[in-house]
């Protein structure tokens, strides 16, 4: 026998959902690629971010890690006050990367293309013990 589970609130499946999914229209920026490498005095981090503009995109640097996030609203807006369907939409999206030893005055980022590029300097002089003077 095969066992049939009557659909709850929680478990609901709608099968246009898929069909919707499929052949609907793709939207690249609900979920943002990384790609960081470490070149001698700086990290380049490299996001993918195709479909947003600069108005789009954060980013901040605290406690060590850059932080990107990218938020998008769309709405399709027609004239005809007969539509049979209508979307709007949010996309929000962050992701975040720890940078050990970035000075955070010496950011450089450039959108071009799609691809976010941001520069991080690092420090050069690194402080690892500091002595203080008692007054």
């Amino acid at each position: 026998m095969y066992r049939i589970k009557p659909y709850t609130r929680n478990n609901v499946f709608d099968v246009m959902n898929v069909f919707d999914d499929f052949f609907g229209e793709r939207r690249p920026y609900s979920n943002l690629k990384i790609d960081v490498r470490d070149v001698e005095k700086e990290y380049i981090v490299e996001v993918d971010v195709p479909g947003l503009t600069k108005e789009d995109l954060e980013i901040h640097f605290e406690n060590e890690r850059l932080i990107i996030s990218s938020n998008k609203e769309e709405e399709n807006n027609e004239e005809d006050n007969h539509y049979i369907h209508r979307e709007r939409y949010t996309v929000s999206t962050k992701r975040s990367v720890y940078l050990k030893d970035v000075d955070p005055k010496k950011f450089k980022a450039k959108l071009d293309n799609g691809v976010l590029t941001i520069i991080a300097q690092k420090q050069e002089d690194k402080i690892s013990k500091f002595l203080i003077d008692i007054e």
